[in-house]
């Protein structure tokens, strides 16, 4: 199965609180895995057994006081 733009756009805009495949929200992820562009996470559809990774970049820093 293939995940449509459309359908990327809206798991994004939902923080990834869903399956982009089937809309489900028993979805599972592994331990962050921190890479050298950001960090990966394995993510995985409890209902449809899909699966995807979801990609995390640096957005910004809060100076702690």
């Amino acid at each position: 199965m293939k995940i449509t733009a459309k359908k990327e756009a809206e798991y994004v805009e939902e923080n990834g609180c869903f399956c982009p495949f089937c809309g489900s929200r028993n979805i599972e992820g592994t331990n962050p895995d921190i890479t050298d562009n950001g960090v990966e996470v394995e993510v995985e559809c409890l209902d449809c057994e899909e699966s995807w990774t979801d990609y995390y970049k640096l957005a910004g820093i809060v100076e702690v006081s």
